[in-house]
């Protein structure tokens, strides 16, 4: 998530260096692709950012506001007009937030390996 933030962060004279024709291939294109400078723009045009965060660990929140951290999750309704070309997609994967008066107390997610 971070590089994706970083990457994205990149956008040059009001465009994006990342090309695609819809946000599939846009995402696709910030994760993989090389960016795209514009020919007046040299690789050597590069601004320091203006801040390092210091982080202690992967889920180290203490960067964001208590605002916003110390909000209570909602759970979003399941949509169940699901295609099943779009549950193949997660086929092997289970989730089963444990919920109390709609606050997540646990959430657990499986992966079952198939041979």
């Amino acid at each position: 998530m971070t590089t994706v933030f970083a990457k994205k962060k990149c956008v040059l004279p009001g465009q994006s260096p990342f090309r695609g024709d819809d946000e599939g291939e846009i995402f696709d294109a910030i994760l993989e692709d090389e960016i795209l400078y514009p020919l007046n723009v040299t690789r050597d045009s590069k601004v320091p950012p203006p801040l390092y965060p210091i982080i202690s660990s992967p889920a180290d929140t203490s960067n964001f506001d208590d605002e916003f951290t110390k909000e209570l999750p909602v759970l979003t309704p399941v949509n169940s007009h699901l295609t099943t070309d779009f549950q193949g997609k997660f086929y092997g994967f289970h989730r089963s937030p444990i919920a109390k008066n709609n606050e997540v107390i646990k959430e657990n997610l499986i992966f079952d390996i198939i041979f």
